[in-house]
């Protein structure tokens, strides 16, 4: 295989481009690159629908918690980044429908993803403070941080905006993102009207 290098493209020591090296060397460029995006596999998903909701560590306000303390309840388990426009979305419409996920028994708790997705942003009750403070107070809501270990079991890809919803028994039903865009999926889940 021959390789081509900047001197092979453009001249021994000159700038005169060799055009038809040029648009060989563009198009197994862009061969690469396709190949790239279309053969390299993703890591799936680790949690899954009708399985058992992984157990994973997280933290509330720096003290170790479990997923498997969740059994017993219908529960909402959303994973955020702060800098997120539609986690600030979904905190609003959720807020919003408080009283109501509040009288259907579902217990909420929102974890700021690891590293907060790659950005900067406010920790996580900052955040909540500033766009739905009046959750802070809600007493089937818990606020946290996400672990690695929890993320390797519930988010291996690394969405800033995920949530998975589990039934009583500790399996998973649902996985899905954007709650201000799916609230219907989370009324139906723990039996309330759309409205």
């Amino acid at each position: 295989m021959q390789y081509l290098g900047l001197c092979d493209l453009f001249g021994s020591w000159g700038v005169t481009p060799r055009p038809h090296r040029l648009r060989s060397a563009l198009q197994a460029a862009l061969l690469v690159l396709a190949a790239g995006i279309f053969v390299v596999p993703a890591p799936a998903q680790a949690a899954s629908p009708n399985q058992p909701a992984p157990v994973a560590p997280f933290l509330v306000g720096g003290t170790p918690r479990s997923t498997a303390t969740l059994t017993g309840h219908k529960t909402l388990l959303w994973l955020v980044s702060t800098w997120c426009s539609s986690c600030a979305a979904g905190l609003r419409v959720l807020a919003r429908h408080a009283p109501l996920l509040h009288d259907a028994g579902l217990r909420v708790v929102v974890l700021r993803n690891v590293g907060n997705g790659g950005y900067p942003g406010p920790g996580i009750r900052a955040f909540v403070s500033s766009v739905a403070p009046a959750l802070l107070r809600q007493s089937n809501w818990t606020f946290g941080e996400a672990t690695p270990a929890f993320e390797k079991a519930y988010n291996p890809r690394g969405y800033a905006d995920i949530y998975f919803l589990i039934r009583a028994d500790g399996t998973l039903q649902t996985i899905s993102g954007a709650p201000a865009a799916t609230l219907g999926t989370i009324l139906g889940f723990v039996g309330a009207p759309f409205r």
